[in-house]
């Protein structure tokens, strides 16, 4: 877990909501056992009646720094994107076989996948000076090789991942559905 200090902003940014809210750190607690020291951060939340919790109790993603935040979405997102591009140009590949060029499209494509590499490499940048935090040891960690499509825009923009929708079943549920 990260360090945090007392009266540092933190960032939640909710997979439920996609709500972004921000947090003060009011207090840390640091509890020594003979076998163990576990320390815990006490969240100010920013409603009229100034809720406290502990950090281990919010569900949300938490984040140090807005702009790791936003690059955490957009990255989802633009993944999402190129993830769609792909199965297209594959499920155009499987109906309608390779003689067939849609030029236009593959120069997008291509000109997609080059502002991708390039945030990218601007992301890393960034992950390099800090690190995106999450609730606890256990949380997910943002995997780069396990981007897929998602269902709906709070999968794309949370997780950047969903385990279906390939293009070859996008193909199989277009034949059942005609069927």
């Amino acid at each position: 877990m990260i360090d945090y200090k007392v009266g540092q902003v933190v960032y939640l940014l909710s997979p439920k909501t996609l709500k972004i809210m921000p947090a003060l750190i009011v207090e840390e607690i640091t509890r020594k056992t003979v076998n163990d020291v576990s320390t815990q951060f006490v969240l100010k939340m920013p409603d009229k009646a100034g809720t406290t919790v502990t950090l281990n109790e919010v569900s949300a993603r938490v984040f140090n720094d807005i702009s790791l935040l936003r690059n955490f979405m957009l990255d989802n997102t633009r993944n999402s994107v190129e993830q769609l591009i792909n199965n297209a140009i594959t499920m155009k590949d499987q109906i309608f076989g390779d003689s067939y060029v849609d030029i236009s499209s593959e120069a997008r494509a291509d000109e997609v996948m080059d502002l991708f590499v390039e945030k990218k490499k601007t992301i890393n940048k960034i992950k390099d000076k800090a690190r995106v935090l999450s609730k606890s040891s256990d949380s997910k960690k943002i995997n780069e090789n396990d981007n897929h499509v998602q269902k709906d825009i709070k999968s794309v923009i949370i997780n950047g991942a969903n385990k279906s929708n390939n293009a070859e079943e996008v193909i199989n549920e277009k034949e059942s559905t005609v069927s």
